[in-house]
């Protein structure tokens, strides 16, 4: 099931009619796991005119639904809230972010940005340069959520892979459903 793993790689394949990110575990190219709408979907970036939630599957044949995401909430099977995700520039005119997860029973996991890429992103006046939106998104992403009753979870992006995410889990409580969310939430 998708809660029992703690590290995972999802891959975005963008179609003309469908939206489908693969889920899977280290050494494996075979999905564990796929969160997968039917419409167009451009970029990684969300279309809020589209109110259709991506469904998550699960199982041998990836068909059994275990809830759904979106770039600010995920929803177990039954459609009750599992948690949810906001997100917020980590200072006016820059192209870092600052994320936070919020969960029943963990609390807030703050998100922040590491490593060089961040000090480069979190600086201002960034986001008025013409090449802006090509540098995010082929700049490493490295994001350790924390709190200070929870060790988290890391995520990162690598460097020039648009559409590929890593992301280890250190505490079993957080739910993996919102941790895809945070994928959307910039």
């Amino acid at each position: 099931m998708l809660e029992n793993i703690f590290e995972f790689k999802v891959v975005a394949r963008l179609g003309v009619r469908n939206t489908t990110f693969d889920i899977s575990v280290p050494g494996s190219d075979r999905p564990v796991a796929r969160a997968h709408r039917r419409e167009k979907l451009s970029s990684l970036v969300w279309d809020d005119d589209l109110d259709d939630d991506l469904g998550v599957y699960v199982g041998p044949n990836l068909d059994h639904r275990v809830g759904s995401i979106n770039p600010r909430a995920a929803y177990d099977v039954d459609g009750n809230s599992v948690g949810y995700v906001k997100s917020r520039k980590t200072r006016l005119g820059s192209l870092g972010y600052i994320r936070e997860l919020h969960q029943d029973g963990v609390g807030a996991l703050v998100g922040k940005e590491v490593g060089a890429s961040a000090k480069v992103m979190s600086r201002r006046g960034l986001d008025f340069l013409p090449l802006a939106d090509i540098a995010t998104s082929i700049a490493k992403v490295d994001v350790h959520f924390r709190s200070d009753s929870s060790p988290g979870f890391d995520m990162v992006k690598p460097f020039g892979r648009v559409g590929t995410h890593y992301f280890s889990v250190h505490d079993t409580r957080i739910s993996r459903l919102l941790m895809l969310c945070c994928i959307f939430a910039e």
